[in-house]
């Protein structure tokens, strides 16, 4: 038979780079030709690979099991043979290379693809080379696909686990005995900001504090010696840049050899903290909230109680005045609080109906008419017969909020204006003050909860700053919006868009 040495397929590798040393095989009496020719007749399918390259060369048996013996892998990807081949069954077998106990290959059983798309069993054998500039030579034999047959169903069993293990919402790593990463699922990949090819090994700490740990030593450096622990919270440092906040849980696992890991689940715990400054607000806002009224209340009825003010006479009744006025507000703030907590359960039901927009408008100008009359304030309502689909209730206590902050923020003998329009297939509810305006800096975050515009403690105006983030919310369950312009010392526009009732 006639010598003959495979070209290599285009992967932009020059033919000098497929010339393999005489003594690659151990023989050196055999000339590369020859050790190419037994690796062309071997019995099962050849594979040389450098990583994250398409294969250097295949011989005629893995041509023939992956299609046909003229089949040319020309651009192919270890990956598009065999999918369930993961980075880690390269890269830990490049570490077992090291070690004189795991000498011989690495073998696991994979599923393989043909070119018409069908899958086949396979044991594959992984083992670290230099030949022809590849990095690993894989060996691949495919198994007896018989319907009980073991191997088969631990291939799709592999595959089926992948897929549940990429399904996870938490990074999952395991870090092996010598603190690298041999694997991890998408999820870790996406928290630390790595490609997930990159991960396999990569140092551990690297992954968490990268090279910018400013502990010496870091108590987080050996996972083995934490396993058993979550900790919580732990800086990571992602390699785009920023770092966030998650939780490490850390439990020990010993591989078929039987060597030590660690398998870590990374949480992220952004929206938890997120939630507990939600929660230390609540109770801040609120204590300080309910301390005023309060106050007013426990004072007027310890004064009239103790008959230091005679109920029937003016400053009496003025007490009685004030105990109501502050009942009023604690019963305000709690309706807030309550609505505030449906909004975000999605439990505010709405009876949605047509109605007449400039009726929305009046019954919220009505509501607030006293407030207005104390302050000085003139309502204007402006005529229109636009017709929108909104629950009238819920659609009013959106604008009685509107109306009502307007009017507190405007000076006396000023002007509130209600307004309506059509806009495509909306109706856009509008209330315009020619108060102080609204800071630029500060018109970002007014529909935000707990937010205020003066936020001291000497503020002039009361409220809890949770009546624009109801209204917010209201209009949105409507399937509208709410929106805010201002400009200082001209006033502010705040529209309520909703959806226009269709045409009878």
């Amino acid at each position: 038979m006639p010598r003959r040495t495979p070209a290599p397929y285009a992967s932009g590798v020059p033919d000098p780079a497929l010339q393999l040393s005489p003594s690659a095989g151990g023989r050196p009496d055999l000339e590369a030709a020859e050790l190419w020719q037994l690796l062309d007749d071997a019995p099962s399918a050849v594979l040389l690979v450098r990583s994250g390259h398409p294969l250097l060369w295949a011989n005629a048996p893995a041509r023939t099991l992956f299609g046909s013996a003229d089949l040319a892998l020309t651009g192919r990807l270890l990956t598009d043979l065999m999918p369930t081949l993961k980075p880690e069954d390269l890269a830990g077998q490049g570490r077992r290379a090291t070690d004189r106990e795991h000498v011989g290959g690495r073998r696991t059983v994979q599923a393989g693809v043909r070119a018409d798309g069908t899958r086949f069993p396979a044991e594959v054998t992984v083992s670290v080379t230099s030949a022809a500039g590849a990095d690993f030579l894989v060996l691949v034999r495919e198994l007896d696909t018989g319907p009980s047959d073991d191997q088969a169903e631990l291939a799709a069993l592999r595959e089926r686990t992948d897929v549940v293990f990429d399904s996870l919402a938490e990074g999952v790593l395991g870090i092996d005995g010598s603190g690298a990463v041999s694997f991890g699922n998408l999820a870790a990949a996406q928290l630390v900001q790595r490609r997930r090819t990159d991960l396999p090994g990569t140092p551990w700490h690297s992954v968490l504090h990268g090279d910018r740990c400013t502990l010496d030593p870091c108590a987080l450096a050996d996972p083995l010696a934490l396993a058993g622990q979550t900790i919580s919270p732990v800086e990571l440092r992602r390699r785009g840049g920023g770092t966030l906040p998650v939780e490490i849980s850390l439990r020990m696992l010993r591989g078929g050899d039987g060597a030590p890991g660690v398998v870590v689940t990374l949480h992220d715990l952004t929206e938890r903290l997120r939630m507990e400054q939600l929660k230390d607000e609540l109770v801040s806002t609120v204590s300080h909230e309910l301390r005023t009224p309060l106050t007013s209340i426990r004072g007027s009825l310890s004064l009239l109680r103790a008959g230091a003010v005679d109920p029937g006479s003016e400053q009496g009744r003025r007490m009685i005045e004030i105990a109501t006025t502050s009942s009023e507000r604690l019963s305000r703030l709690l309706d807030d609080i309550l609505d505030l907590g449906r909004l975000q359960a999605g439990k505010v039901p709405l009876s949605i109906s047509r109605q007449n927009a400039t009726t929305l408008l009046a019954a919220a100008a009505q509501a607030v008419s006293g407030s207005a009359v104390t302050g000085g304030v003139l309502l204007r309502t402006v005529e229109n017969e636009e017709r929108v689909m909104a629950d009238a209730d819920r659609a009013v206590q959106v604008l009685i909020n509107l109306v009502g902050n307007a009017v507190k923020f405007s000076p006396p003998g000023s002007t509130v204006t209600l307004a309506a329009r059509r806009e495509g297939d909306r109706v856009l509810l509008s209330v315009t003050d020619e108060g102080l305006g609204i800071p630029s800096d500060q018109l970002g975050r007014i529909f935000n909860r707990f937010a205020q515009v003066d936020g001291s403690d000497t503020r002039e105006h009361d409220g809890a700053g949770l009546g624009l983030a109801i209204a917010q919310g209201l209009a949105e369950q409507h399937g509208g919006t709410l929106t805010a312009t201002s400009e200082l010392g001209t006033g502010s526009t705040f529209v309520l868009s909703l959806p226009a009732a269709p045409a009878r």
